[in-house]
Formats: structure tokens, sequence, C-alpha cells
């Protein structure tokens, strides 16, 4: 839930016209992935950049509070955690 998160939040700085993440699919257990990345996105990381709110079993990022701010305000989550099913997937992609 670290290092993917990390790299999603530096893709979204180095790619300025990504506005939309869909998370869908099965989360990894004890892990979490997908719940982490909603959780920083709604709940930011703490002091010791923890992730906050977040199930994940090691939630520490790497990247700046600068980066992480920006990731926050730069991108809208749509959580279909779960959601398999690739013609709805598509359909939600053709929505956006």
């Amino acid at each position: 839930e670290n290092k993917g998160v990390d790299e999603i939040i530096k893709f979204t700085k180095k790619n300025t016209l990504l506005k939309h993440i869909l998370v869908c699919g099965n989360d990894v257990k004890g892990h979490l992935p997908g719940q982490t990345l909603i959780s920083v996105k709604e709940n930011g990381i703490d002091i010791n950049k923890r992730v906050m709110k977040t199930l994940g079993a090691y939630p520490f990022l790497t990247c700046s509070n600068q980066d992480v701010e920006y990731f926050r305000h730069q991108v809208t989550i749509i959580d279909r955690i779960g959601l398999k099913d690739i013609n709805k997937i598509k359909d939600l992609v053709l929505d956006i």
C-alpha cells in the first residue's frame, strides 16, 4: 500500500491532465492499497507521513507533503473496489 500509492501520487504530479482515478477490482488483503489510496485523498497524512484513517498494514508514504496535497486536490477518485465486471468498468470509464 505504500510503494504503489507513492508512485500514483508522483505520476499524478507529473501528469497534470489526470483528473480521475477509478479504483476497482479486489483489494489485496492485509495491505489494502485501494482503500489506502482513497484514505490519502479523503484524510491526508500525519506528521509521520502515515496515511490517516486507513486499515493498511504499513501505510507510510515517502512523497513530500506538497505532492500529497497536490494529489488530494487534483484528482477525483471513483471508488468501485470489488467491481470486476469489465463491461461495467468500461461503462464507468466512458461516463467520465
